[in-house]
């Protein structure tokens, strides 16, 4: 029994000596809080993104060198700095194939020219050609990822009209 006693009395103690600094703990918990999320806001890499500047009907000053569609007519281009990258994109338009109008070009045909002709054997295809839409025979997208010393594009082929034109779009990043 008197041990009980004597550890009733220790244990209240505790409770009113905890009550006593409670407030100055849950002080310095916050503050510490406050401290740890602010040095991980400070700390943590600034995703910087510069302002993007685009043109309509030619290609933005400094767009790299790529391989073409014959034919192809560009129709916005665009660069932006994202991450301390140098990022360019473009749209272009093909009317004709092998000097067939619009509604007979052929989106494989188009992309089997990047694959086979466009990209010289230094170039490393770091997506193969993959092929989208409802027809296997005539898909209606395609696109491939290649790269070389520092400089990646991501092409892209697509018709979205059957009748209308198909789009070359084109986003080169460059380290």
């Amino acid at each position: 029994m008197h041990i009980d006693i004597y550890l009733e009395k220790i244990i209240l103690e505790r409770v009113v000596a905890l009550k006593k600094y409670l407030p100055a703990i849950i002080f310095s918990l916050i503050v510490l809080f406050v401290v740890v999320v602010s040095a991980l806001v400070y700390l943590r890499p600034q995703i910087s993104s510069g302002p993007r500047q685009e043109v309509q009907g030619s290609l933005v000053s400094g767009f790299p060198s790529v391989p073409l569609y014959p034919k192809a007519v560009v129709q916005s281009s665009y660069t932006q700095v994202v991450k301390g990258n140098t990022v360019y994109g473009a749209t272009w338009t093909v009317t004709e194939v092998n000097g067939h109008s619009t509604d007979r070009a052929s989106v494989r045909e188009i992309m089997h020219w990047y694959e086979d002709d466009a990209f010289p054997f230094e170039w490393f295809f770091d997506q193969p050609l993959q092929e989208g839409g409802i027809d296997p025979v005539n898909p209606t997208k395609s696109w491939l990822t290649v790269s070389k010393d520092g400089t990646k594009i991501a092409l892209t082929v697509e018709r979205t009209d059957p009748k209308g034109p198909v789009l070359i779009e084109a986003v080169i990043s460059k380290k």
